[in-house]
């Protein structure tokens, strides 16, 4: 049986193991000659995108195969209730559960423009105009990329 300890040493192994990618193991930035005192800061960086990349990829990988063993239901198709906590699966290692919360208004631009027209004589020019007038952009998406590489190298 598992006990307490056992689940915090398995989490502590785990976030350890994680942690120290890029500081041991061999993955250690190799002590070069460095003109920049912020090396070790784009190294560190550079292995977090790494990390982050091959954690999504994990990621994506046991979602689906929790799918597949019924661990995990297609919320999209038989979606929960909001303000819902169900617990999905459970053993003496690990709880898998889902909580809905309050879901979000959309907007279907399409029906708002036919609604307006039929009710109210609203031309598509005059909903395109009034459209333009109340939007306003979003601030551009940024992603800040490294890689491990020589300058000579370029990742794709």
């Amino acid at each position: 049986m598992t006990t307490t300890f056992s689940h915090a040493r398995i989490r502590n192994a785990i976030e350890n193991a994680v942690r120290n990618i890029g500081t041991t193991n061999g993955t250690r930035r190799p002590e070069l000659p460095i003109n920049d005192n912020r090396a070790h800061i784009a190294y560190k960086f550079a292995v977090a995108r790494m990390v982050r990349r091959i954690a999504g990829a994990l990621y994506e990988t046991a979602t689906k195969e929790a799918l597949e063993a019924g661990v995990l239901f297609d919320h999209k198709k038989q979606p929960m209730k909001s303000g819902q906590i169900k617990v999905l699966y459970q053993d003496e290692v690990v709880t898998v559960t889902c909580t809905t919360s309050t879901p979000h208004d959309l907007l279907n631009r399409v029906k708002l423009r036919e609604l307006l027209h039929e009710r109210f004589g609203v031309t598509g020019a005059e909903f395109d105009k009034l459209m333009k007038d109340s939007t306003s952009p979003s601030a551009a998406p940024h992603e800040f990329n490294a890689s491990i590489s020589s300058p000579e190298e370029k990742e794709m």
